[in-house]
This record gives structure tokens, C-alpha cells and sequence, in this order.
């Protein structure tokens, strides 16, 4: 036997014609009628088989059936691949009108040629492999130190294992002739085919890309005017006036881009009882759109610009756990764990967010390689416990017996640069809105017709800016919590104060410090869902299922408000992690049933 190989078409899938006796069968025609016809040459073909359904291996089908007049073999269960047009590439988009017979397991006998059929589902539901005079034309379901793919449509991984398994039954000493590539001896990929019980599942991914951000507001580039007053000829006179709140028109502003690229690794073992994903990705985000600050000379205080950048780097780790797969009886786990990481770069000059409100700007802090949602503000040093404290104080060294007197129970602030004063250059960093990492955790549990379904989530690592505590001045009139004013200073408790001295003055100061900073870390059970399936109760009603949600379940946090999962400027990631008179999570409760006639 006479075998000629050539691969064809856009995959290069490896077309073979066998020649015998004058006779000849063709085994995949994927591409090129013509170079078909060349390599059947002075031969009679008799017969074309298939070894499965795909567009690469069967586009020249009709041509060929056509001008010789033969029959086409293909398994039944890879018929409909033939009028899937829409799943192939453009140059392999046309209807096939070639009736195949089915191929079935066992001896073919088609002239000379003693076929032997072997069903090898994975790669497709219909893949065959068939063994002829010590050759084994294998299709897409093994190469050398390779097997095919099974992520497309009816393709399963757990049955190209089994086939897998069945060719290692076969005799080591057949000759591979792949639907791709080189050829290959079953001797040679029998090691190689073992050590695939361990991966059910093994790809590698990596993409690029680039978009843009057209988040500039409308008319942010066009002058606007509103009514106002100016003096002409001694008098008021009514007039209109640039605005000033936008700041001065820039009419240079353009989109942020952002470039990424992502790789990622998907594994599956012991037929995808156990399936792993791992994702890196990183991008960079270039012009940024920004309301930085400007001198008050120009007339206003902040003006939309294009300034800066910002990278993002990070790993997703996703994975699932088949636990338990019984008939009345199925345990999963899938989970998910995501670390992020940003820096700023590209500033001239430390810039902040915009203020949270009226008493609280300059929280935010964007300097170069820092992240975003840097909290910047004052540290406080603890309390002034008796005038000996106050007097050891340079700030307070030359004060009055009075306005000593008065600092006893206040809140010592930390001089950074030991200057004698408290300014706005003793500040420093005081959080990171950023969490260490996000993470999520699904448990499903099924007993025959019951299921439960678990949904666990939480963050680890972050800090929230607790805006609620500014409201609690411990001076004039104003709401003080329970635990604020049990731990206030008095003489009695400076050691364990945490709140200053209770007074009705109202010339307090206190300062936007680490206070107002607490650890948002939190685990919480956000979702059980109980449904059971009564199938069909009576004539009439195919399936009646009922079920019952619960969200917000519990949670487990150090923060000391309502709920630490809260961001109360919404997408505003320059501000993430604000807590400020948000409301928490509600708890709700939900009953229902789905009728199916």
C-alpha cells in the first residue's frame, strides 16, 4: 500500500490517499480539490472516509464525491458539523450537500483495503480513527505529544480520555498518521498518553489589546456663561460671565487609553473533577482625565486636563472541585481569589481627589508610585493626660494657665518634622483603600431532588475612611455614640481612652487623621438558595420547582460601622472606600416557584 500525504488549506490538515491495486481511498479532503485530484493521479478511488466533521477536514467533500462518483463515510454523530457554516472560518463558509454513509464500529471492507473502524469520541462526538495494514489514521485526536482540543461545539474531554485510553489497547507497533503534522508510532506517544490521566485539560492564553475612555462630561470643552452682575458706570449692570466651577476651557482634552495584555493558564485533572485558571494581566492607563489643582491667581482653583498615568497589575485564580458526583448525590466547590495592584506615574507634582465634602479635602492622595485611594492625613499621638504633658509640648510652651488647662484630654497630634508645629506638612500616609486581596467561594450541594446553594465573598487588607466618626466631636451639641462617650478621657480612664474629654466649648479642632482610618476587611455569607424540584405533580404540568433566597446572611468584620462592604462615591476610583452616612446591606428574604406546563 501506496500512501501520499499532503496538508491542505488554511489548518494545513493532512490529506492522505491510500493506493492499492489500482485502487485508492482518499481520507480527509479538507482543501484544494485539485491538489486532491493531482495525488489520486492514474488510480480509481473508490471511497472518501472521514475522520470527523470539521471545516478543515472536509471542504473539498462535494468536489471530490462529485467528479469521481463515490461514496463519502462519516460517523453519524458528526453529520450536522456538515451544515454548521456559521462555526467556520470565512473561507471555509459553504453549505455541504454530500449524503455521507455512517460509519460503524468493526470491519469496513471497501476493495482492497481492510478497514478497521474505531469510534474515538472527544475532539468531536464523531471522531473515528481508522486502522488500515498497520497504520492508524488518527484524525484530531492524537498527534505526536498532542491530542486534540475540546473546546468545541460537542467535543468533552472525559470521552477523548476514554478514547485515549482504548488506542493504548491497540498495537504499539501502529504507524500514527495524524490529522495534522508529522506522523508518529503508537510505541512513541504510549508514555505521553498515560501521563494525560493526570490533565484532562491544559491551555495556554495570551491576549492584547487597546481601548479607550471617553469619559469627557458634555460641553466640558465649549465655554459656558451664566447670568451675572459687574459694574459699569458706577451701577450694577446684568450681564453673562464665563463659569468659573468648570475651571478654564481646555480644548486639548482627549480619551484615556489603556493597553493590556493578559496570560493565563487553564488546567484540568482527573477528567476536570478538579479544573484550575490562572490569569495575569497588566495595563497601563495613559492621559488620565483629571480636575487637578491650578494656582487661585488664574481666577480658578481646578481645570480638566490630561495628566498622568496609571498601571494596574494583578492574578485571578479561579478554580472548582467536583467533591462528590453520585447519582442522588452531587458536592462542588468553585472559588475565585483576585490580587490587584495600581501605581500613578507620570505626575509633576502631588495631586489630590476631589474633596469628600466641604470640612474633608485632601484625602486622596496621588503622588508617583503610590496606588490610587491613598489615604493621606495626620497621626495622632495620644492624649494630653495633665499640664505637665501640655507644658512638655512646644506648640503649647509659652500657652496661657487657661488654654493649658483647656488641653488636658485633647488629642495630641504627631509633629513629622518636629518643627514646634502642627501644619499641613506633618502630615503623611495613613491607609490604602486597596485590598490585599477579593475573594469568593460557591458550595452547591444536591440530594436527589433538593439542592442547596452557598455563596460566600470577602475582602482582606483594606482600609475604609470611616467619614461617620467626623460627626462625633465630643463638644457643643452633637450626636455621640454609646461607645464614644464610654471611652472618652477623663482622669480615671487616660489609660484607655479613645475619645477625647467631653466639653461645651466649641473651639475643638480635630483633625482628618488616622482616627477615621479602620481595616475593611471582611467575610461574609451573601447568599443561600434552597430549591426543590417536585418534577410532574400531576397531568397537565410538566415540572413544578419551589424556592427560597436569602441574602446578607452574616458577616465578619473589625470595622466598626454598619458595613464594611460600602463605597460611597460609587465608580469613582479615585475615592474608593468612603464610608459616609451609607446605608448597610439589607437582609431580604425571598419565596417563590416556577410552574412549567
Amino acid at each position: 500500500m501506496n500512501i501520499i500525504k499532503r496538508p491542505l488549506g488554511l489548518y494545513k490538515a493532512n490529506c492522505y490517499v491510500l493506493v492499492k491495486e489500482g485502487k485508492s481511498l482518499i481520507i480527509d479532503p479538507g482543501f484544494h480539490s485539485k491538489h486532491i485530484i493531482e495525488m489520486v493521479g492514474d488510480s480509481e478511488p473508490i471511497a472518501v472516509l472521514l475522520t470527523h466533521g470539521h471545516c478543515d477536514h472536509v471542504s473539498a467533500l462535494d468536489e471530490v464525491c462529485e467528479h469521481y462518483n463515490i461514496p463519502a463515510y462519516l460517523h453519524p454523530l458528526d453529520q450536522e458539523l456538515l451544515q454548521l457554516i456559521r462555526r467556520r472560518p470565512s473561507v471555509y463558509k459553504k453549505k455541504m450537500y454530500t449524503n455521507c454513509n455512517d460509519l460503524v464500529t468493526g470491519k469496513l471492507q471497501l476493495g482492497p483495503f481492510e478497514v478497521i473502524v474505531h469510534h474515538t469520541p472527544g475532539h468531536s462526538a464523531g471522531s473515528v480513527c481508522f486502522e488500515i495494514e498497520g497504520h492508524l489514521f488518527s484524525g484530531d485526536t492524537v498527534f505526536k505529544q498532542n491530542v486534540g482540543n475540546t473546546d468545541n461545539y460537542n467535543s468533552n474531554p472525559e470521552d477523548l480520555i476514554t478514547s485515549l485510553k482504548y488506542i493504548l489497547t491497540l498495537s504499539k507497533d501502529l504507524i500514527i498518521d495524524p490529522g495534522h503534522k508529522e506522523s508518529t508510532t503508537l510505541k512513541d506517544e504510549e508514555e505521553f498518553i498515560k501521563n494525560l490521566n493526570i490533565f484532562s485539560n491544559l491551555k495556554l492564553r495570551f491576549s492584547y489589546g487597546q481601548t479607550g475612555n471617553q469619559a469627557i462630561s458634555s460641553y466640558q470643552t465649549i465655554a459656558s456663561l451664566a447670568p451675572s452682575n459687574y459694574p459699569l458706570d458706577g451701577t450694577l449692570s446684568s450681564g453673562f460671565a464665563g463659569q468659573t466651577y468648570k475651571g478654564p476651557l481646555n480644548d486639548k482634552l482627549k480619551w484615556e487609553t489603556t493597553d493590556q495584555y493578559n496570560v493565563g493558564l487553564d488546567m484540568g485533572f482527573w477528567n476536570n473533577r478538579i479544573s484550575l485558571s490562572a490569569n495575569y494581566y497588566y495595563k497601563k492607563t495613559n492621559d488620565l482625565l483629571q480636575n487637578v489643582s491650578i494656582p487661585n491667581s488664574t481666577g480658578y482653583t481646578t481645570m480638566w486636563t490630561n495628566f498622568g498615568h496609571v498601571k494596574n497589575k494583578g492574578l485571578e485564580l479561579t478554580g472548582k472541585i467536583i467533591a462528590l458526583d453520585k447519582k442522588d448525590w452531587t458536592l462542588d466547590f468553585d472559588g475565585n481569589i483576585s490580587f490587584n495592584k495600581n501605581e500613578i506615574g507620570g505626575l509633576t507634582a502631588d495631586q489630590y481627589a476631589n474633596q469628600l465634602w466641604y470640612s474633608a479635602k485632601e484625602v486622596f492622595l496621588q503622588r508617583n508610585g503610590l496606588p490610587i485611594g491613598t489615604l493621606f492625613g495626620y497621626i495622632e499621638d495620644g492624649f494630653y493626660d495633665n499640664i505637665a504633658e501640655v507644658r512638655a509640648d512646644p506648640i503649647y510652651a509659652k500657652a496661657s494657665d487657661d488654654e493649658a488647662r483647656r488641653m488636658i484630654g485633647e488629642i495630641k497630634y504627631l509633629d513629622k518634622n518636629n518643627d514646634g508645629k502642627i501644619t499641613s506638612e506633618d502630615r503623611a500616609i495613613i491607609g490604602d483603600t486597596n485590598p490585599d486581596f477579593i475573594y469568593g467561594l460557591n458550595a452547591n450541594l444536591r440530594w436527589k431532588n433538593l439542592t442547596l446553594g452557598l455563596f460566600f465573598q470577602g475582602t482582606h487588607g483594606n482600609d475604609i475612611f470611616n467619614g461617620n466618626l467626623t460627626n462625633i466631636g465630643m463638644s457643643s451639641i452633637a450626636n455621640i455614640t454609646q461607645d464614644a462617650y464610654d471611652s472618652r478621657w477623663t482622669p480615671e480612664n487616660a489609660a484607655n481612652a479613645k475619645w477625647p474629654r467631653v466639653t461645651t466649648a466649641m473651639t475643638r479642632d480635630m483633625k482628618l487623621s488616622d482616627r477615621y482610618v479602620e481595616d475593611g476587611s471582611y467575610f461574609r455569607l451573601k447568599t443561600i438558595n434552597l430549591n426543590y424540584n417536585f418534577g410532574s405533580v400531576i397531568k397537565g404540568i410538566s415540572n413544578l420547582s419551589v424556592f427560597g433566597t436569602v441574602t446578607n446572611v452574616f458577616t465578619i468584620t473589625g470595622y466598626s460601622w454598619f458595613d464594611p462592604d460600602v463605597n460611597a462615591f460609587g465608580s469613582d476610583a479615585s475615592r474608593r472606600g468612603v464610608d459616609i452616612f451609607s446605608y448597610p446591606s439589607s437582609r431580604t428574604y425571598s419565596i417563590g416557584f416556577k410552574l412549567t406546563l
